[in-house]
């Protein structure tokens, strides 16, 4: 089987006008729908936002992939969710090889909040800055997104000790030291595992508010069999 490779689909010919951050997105290959509409409606914006140094779309290590299929022999997760586990991770790897301080992650169900959508391009490049701009030196792990419809009770950053999806999340350098993937026995899906070394490390998961973007897959826009997650989540009490 010829080997799938990752794309980076934009770099910054200027990195003095950029926020010197990379943008990864976890993709499954077969998903070429998402890949389109994020090539349309959201990676334009993200590059004129002069925000990003590049965009990275993580295509290999699919669910049908042999170190996949071998990682579920032993491990209670589907295909699927070791899949996009292991895309999560080959995003961080290729973090901890950047010069960044810090990396923009986003799953390829993505869209932007329907007020973004309509209020434009400059009103979401705006509030993207805004957010990037509000980042404190100690905020490890932040998330932009609404997951499953969760919000903060105020604007900015909401501290918690759980998160909300890993749709759409920055990290630092300093999160990458609580990963240990040799550790790791794919016992959990890649959000709760996020909380675990959070929670072992005393860290905390920041929610910004007002959120930037929305899940398509969870507000039906995509169709998705989400059935297990939700199984998952009431096995975990979540």
């Amino acid at each position: 089987m010829m080997r799938i490779k990752n794309q980076t689909i934009f770099e910054s010919i200027n990195s003095l006008e950029t926020n010197n951050v990379t943008c990864y997105i976890i993709h499954y290959t077969k998903n070429a729908e998402r890949l389109s509409y994020l090539e349309n409606e959201v990676f334009p914006i993200l590059i004129d936002s002069n925000l990003l140094k590049k965009i990275i779309v993580i295509n290999e290590l699919d669910k049908q992939d042999s170190k996949i299929k071998n990682i579920s022999k032993k491990s209670v997760l589907s295909r699927a969710e070791i899949s996009v586990t292991q895309k999560h991770f080959k995003a961080w790897e290729m973090f901890s090889e950047d010069n960044s301080e810090h990396c923009l992650v986003l799953e390829d169900d993505i869209l932007f909040e329907e007020r973004l959508i309509k209020a434009g391009k400059t009103e979401t490049i705006t509030e993207l800055k805004t957010f990037f701009d509000s980042i404190h030196q100690d905020y490890n792990y932040m998330t932009l997104g609404a997951g499953l419809h969760q919000h903060g009770d105020n604007l900015g950053f909401n501290k918690k000790t759980n998160g909300r999806s890993p749709d759409s999340y920055v990290i630092s350098k300093k999160f990458l030291e609580y990963h240990d993937e040799e550790s790791f026995e794919y016992d959990l899906p890649i959000g709760h595992y996020i909380d675990r070394i959070l929670n072992k490390n005393k860290d905390y998961l920041w929610w910004y508010e007002p959120t930037i973007f929305r899940q398509g897959t969870h507000n039906n826009i995509y169709k998705s069999n989400i059935s297990r997650f939700y199984k998952i989540q009431k096995f975990f009490n979540i």
